[in-house]
Parts: structure tokens; sequence; C-alpha cells
């Protein structure tokens, strides 16, 4: 009986700590009521309240475990790309999101769930620099992941690294 109820307490001790509502307190509806209209979502968590996507270490936490529970590995309080907005609807980023993404958002000075913060998973596809919502007064946006982008000067190399390799199997023939 002991040993059961020991087990039951370190659970609900670590399940505590991974949850990303242990930072801030998470509100209703789900986050699926106002997301991403422009792309399809696969998974999302929030709404937390307050504006997560700063950095105190309690918020840097919940950003951390809502990140790890979209399936995006541990965030290294680096992001991808973060924009400040005012009252927008419609996200812009300056990187190019490609593959799957994770992206949070904050509505600051909107009527709908003012002051709460979200985060989602998607597809970006091949590529697109911006996101629409249904949600009103959104004031920060960050990229947490996304498929890197291979820059113009590795398609270079690879193409120089493949004519040498051609040049030397020229010549052995």
């Amino acid at each position: 009986m002991k040993n059961s109820l020991r087990v039951s307490v370190v659970s609900a001790a670590f399940a505590f700590c991974v949850s990303p509502a242990f930072a801030a307190a998470k509100i209703t509806p789900s986050c699926t009521v106002i997301g991403p209209t422009s792309v399809v979502v696969e998974d999302c968590t929030g709404f937390f309240d307050g504006n997560l996507i700063n950095h105190s270490p309690a918020d840097d936490a919940a950003q951390a475990a809502s990140v790890l529970a979209l399936g995006g590995g541990v965030w290294n309080e680096v992001w991808v790309e973060k924009k400040n907005f005012s009252n927008t609807s419609t996200i812009t980023f300056d990187t190019k999101m490609v593959g799957e993404t994770i992206i949070g958002f904050h509505m600051g000075g909107g009527k709908d769930y003012n002051q709460s913060t979200a985060f989602y998973r998607f597809d970006a596809g091949a590529g697109l620099y911006s996101i629409t919502t249904n949600a009103v007064g959104l004031s920060d946006a960050a990229i947490y992941m996304t498929t890197p982008v291979p820059e113009p000067e590795t398609y270079a190399m690879l193409v120089m690294g493949l004519g040498l390799l051609a040049i030397t199997r020229r010549r052995k023939t």
C-alpha cells in the first residue's frame, strides 16, 4: 500500500512538472476554437493565461513543455523567429516555414481570449511565410520549430562537389 501511494505521489508530481499548465493557468475553451485557418492544424496546446512568448523563467518552462507536448523535442529557449504585432489576425514571418512547424501566438489586444497564448503544430508544406487565424488582436508570435531550408550557398557547394566528383571519375577512366 505504501509503495503504491509513493508511486502515485511521484507520478502526480512528474505530471505536474511536465505539464505546460504548471506555469500558466489554462483557460477554456480549447485552442482549436481560435487557431490558424490557412493551414490544417495537427495539434495544439493552450490557451494559457498571459503572454508566454517572453523570456521569464516560468514562461520559458511553459513554452518548453508546450513544444515538447506537440512533438517538437525540447525547446532550448531560442526561437527560430519571434515577431511583435499590433492588433492583427495574420502572422507574417521573415523565415520561410517548411514541413512540420510549431508556432505560438499571444493575443494581447483582442476582445476574445484577451491576454492568452496558444501553441500549434501543422505541416507548412513546401513553404509559407504567413498564417491567417481566427484570433483578434495578435500581439506576439514565434516559430519554435520548422524544417530548415538550405541556403543558396549549400546548393552551390553541392553542385561544385558533384562537378569535382565528375572530373575525378573522368580522369580515372
